[in-house]
């Protein structure tokens, strides 16, 4: 039987912290607005993701919560397994490419959904603008990180 190992993660320099930071940063500002306003997401999220079944938006709204809160322990640097460091990654990718491309394609909405209904944000360029810096600082920690784990192995 294999024992689960947890460690801390390959050590992130001063630059990659700071980013991992201002990421984990943004994710809490959008899940604590959307836990704000949980029971209108769902219905903010109709406008955006292009379904009118009640019953996906809900899961669609509660996966989105989810994906965001299982994405901080990476973004974190928390001490965990191999396994959920990875599971935590890639929410923290999912999860911020979602927005992204949600904010990309739907400029004409009154509202993005990113900040749920607590802090109504259009769509377009500032919406846009919020996504791609979280995207972006996701995507440069995941490659400092794998970076780091190819070059020491």
């Amino acid at each position: 039987m294999k024992k689960v190992i947890a460690s801390f993660g390959p050590p992130r320099s001063k630059r990659t912290t700071s980013l991992a930071y201002a990421a984990a940063c943004m994710v809490v500002l959008m899940l604590i607005a959307q836990l704000f306003g949980y029971e209108d997401f769902a219905n903010i999220l109709s406008s955006v993701v292009q379904t009118n079944d009640s019953n996906l938006l809900t899961v669609t709204a509660g996966l989105l919560v989810i994906g965001e809160l299982v994405a901080l322990p990476y973004l974190l640097r928390m001490y965990l397994s191999l396994l959920m460091r990875v599971v935590s990654a890639l929410c923290g990718f999912v999860v911020s490419g979602f927005w992204l491309l949600t904010s990309l394609t739907n400029a004409h909405v009154s509202n993005s959904g990113i900040f749920s209904s607590s802090l109504e944000l259009p769509g377009g360029v500032f919406a846009a603008i919020w996504s791609a810096v979280m995207f972006g600082l996701v995507c440069a920690v995941i490659f400092a990180d794998s970076r780091f784990r190819h070059a020491h192995s």
